[in-house]
């Protein structure tokens, strides 16, 4: 039994009808609140340092995480990263989890319709439902906690478009563990039909959420037009 909530939308809509109250909040309380999306609700809110390996401890947990950033700096500068990009420990953290090196960093945006684009484009086709997490920030003191941070400002956001596009915000995570056992208390799972897929990202098109705009470059067109003639 799960100490976060869980809420089964019945279909598209009616997951929209529960964004309303969200959408009716000012700006400022809108933005404690924060979206993941994930392919199947079956997944874990695990950072993808964690999905790929079991850590015994912490210790080796950081280990690995500095040995993968030290070879990824290495491997940068070789193909011509400028160095003033590798300058600093979140530069190199946030260019590395960009492109897709396993990270700490767990990224999630402050639009649930950004979210919900993700969970769909994420998900395997044995998926029965897709989830869109909500981490409410007011619920966790931040202050006082070590294994979990968070990550909004002074990101160098200026030197990634898509995290731009994505309004991207990010957790760091310190231990080997899911956030959802670190901090229920903050957390809501809607989990929505996987047979609604067509007709969520259609719909989400039509909002301009669409891989066009998350990527913003040839690969996102492509996968935009795809979505508009065959309809997934």
């Amino acid at each position: 039994m799960s100490d976060y909530l869980q809420i089964k939308s019945e279909d598209w809509s009616d997951f929209r009808t529960s964004l309303l109250r969200y959408a009716e909040l000012p700006r400022d309380q809108r933005n404690e609140f924060w979206f993941r999306g994930q392919g199947s609700s079956d997944w874990t809110l695990s950072t993808t340092l964690d999905r790929g390996h079991k850590f015994q401890d912490v210790q080796e947990r950081n280990e690995a995480n500095e040995q993968l950033l030290s070879e990824f700096k290495t491997e940068a500068i070789h193909v011509g990263t400028p160095e003033n990009r590798l300058s600093s420990q979140i530069r190199l953290d946030f260019l590395a989890r960009h492109h897709g090196l396993p990270s700490p960093l767990m990224d999630w945006s402050l639009s649930p319709y950004v979210a919900t684009y993700f969970a769909y484009a994420a998900m395997p086709k044995e998926a029965e439902y897709v989830s869109v997490w909500c981490l409410d920030l007011k619920e966790v003191d931040w202050n006082n906690r070590e294994d979990i941070d968070l990550l909004r400002d002074d990101l160098p956001f200026f030197e990634n478009r898509r995290a731009l596009q994505q309004r991207s915000v990010f957790l760091k995570v310190f231990v080997p563990e899911n956030i959802e056992t670190l901090i229920p208390q903050a957390l809501t799972r809607f989990d929505l039909p996987a047979s609604d897929k067509k007709s969520a990202l259609q719909d989400l098109d039509e909002m301009l959420v669409n891989a066009t705009t998350m990527f913003y470059d040839l690969e996102g067109a492509a996968k935009t037009s795809v979505l508009r003639f065959f309809g997934n």
